[in-house]
């Protein structure tokens, strides 16, 4: 039995390669212990310009609120207007 060093669990011999490729925690953990895609250190995937997680964010749900407004009234305006 061989330890994986990141989440100290004990791996069989067969399942260890390296760094405990088999385990996901390792894999998607950053060298701050958290999630990489949500690490604010990290500039993760996850967090938006406002260092929060990006579905959390009320300033980003407000501007992508008005940009997909701002398509629909314009479609809109083309399908009445120009093609009419």
């Amino acid at each position: 039995m061989k330890i994986c060093i990141t989440c100290k669990k004990e791996k069989k011999d067969k399942d260890f390669k390296k760094k405990c490729d088999i385990c996901s925690n390792c894999r998607k953990k950053c060298e701050h212990g958290t999630r990489k895609t949500r690490c604010i250190k990290c500039k993760g995937s996850s967090i938006c310009e406002h260092n929060k997680v990006k579905y959390r964010c009320i300033k980003c749900l407000i501007v992508s609120t008005f940009k997909y407004i701002g398509i629909i009234l314009t479609l809109v305006f083309i399908f009445f207007f120009i093609l009419h």
